[in-house]
C-alpha cells in the first residue's frame, strides 16, 4: 500500500510504503528510498529525505545512477564524491541522516540493536559471509534492508560530515568482517584518501 510521502515532480512509485521503505524512480531511473523523519541517537530530531537505494555507479563520465546489476564507484575521495553528487542533483549524505537510517530500521523492528551494532553479517556484503569483494548493485536479495539494497557491508560511504581534514564514513566494508564492521560503526578519512571499497551515497 502507498503511503502519504510526496513524491518528487516526475518522479513514479515503485513499491513499497512508509514502514517498509518506500521506492521511487526518478526520469532517469534512479531509484531513491523515502527515510522518514524522526529522532536519531546523536543528533536528535531529523528531518525526511529520500536516499539512493543503491550505491552509486557510473553509466559514463557525465552520468551517474543509483540502479540495480551495476558495479559501484569505487576508489574516490571526498572532492570526487561531491563532484558526483552535484552531477546527481544530490547531495552526499550526512551522518545525522545516517544515523537517522539506523533509528527507523530500530523503531520498526527489522534488525535489533545487536544486529545494528554488534554483527551485520547476516543482511550484508561481508568478508565473512560474502565473496570478499565488491559486487554489484542488488546482487543479493538477502542484503536488502527497508528496500536499500546492502545498506551494511559492500561500501564504505563518504559523508558530507567531519572537518577541514577528515570525514566520517559509514555504512561497512566487504574487506572486513560484519562483527567488525557492523553497519552502526563509523570511522574517517581524509579528504584525499580513496580506496577500492569507499564509494557514496546521495540524498534529495
Amino acid at each position: 500500500m502507498k503511503s502519504i510521502v510526496n513524491i518528487p515532480t516526475d518522479f513514479t512509485y515503485v513499491c513499497g510504503d512508509e514502514n517498509s521503505g518506500l521506492v521511487v524512480k526518478s526520469p532517469e531511473g534512479n531509484q531513491f528510498v523515502w527515510i522518514p523523519g524522526g529522532n536519531t541517537r546523536e543528533y536528535g530530531y531529523c528531518k525526511g529525505f529520500y536516499f539512493s537505494r543503491y550505491d552509486i555507479s557510473k553509466e559514463n563520465e557525465s552520468c551517474y545512477v543509483s540502479m540495480p546489476n551495476r558495479y559501484p564507484v569505487v576508489d574516490i575521495d571526498f572532492f570526487d564524491a561531491i563532484k558526483i553528487a552535484k552531477k546527481m542533483k544530490a547531495h552526499l549524505i550526512s551522518d545525522m541522516q545516517f544515523e537517522r537510517i539506523l533509528s527507523w530500521i530500530l523503531e520498526t523492528g527489522d534488525k535489533t540493536e545487536y544486529q545494528i551494532y554488534e554483527d551485520s553479517s547476516d543482511f550484508g556484503n561481508y568478508k565473512n559471509v560474502g565473496p570478499h569483494k565488491m559486487v554489484k548493485t542488488g546482487y543479493n536479495p538477502k542484503w536488502m534492508c527497508k528496500n536499500i539494497d546492502n545498506l551494511a557491508g559492500n561500501l564504505w560511504t563518504w559523508t558530507c560530515t567531519g572537518d577541514e581534514e577528515s570525514k566520517i564514513l559509514r555504512g561497512g566494508c566487504c574487506m572486513l568482517d560484519g562483527q567488525y564492521a557492523p553497519l552502526g560503526r563509523k570511522c574517517r578519512s581524509y579528504l584525499y584518501g580513496s580506496r577500492y571499497y569507499t564509494g557514496l551515497r546521495v540524498v534529495l
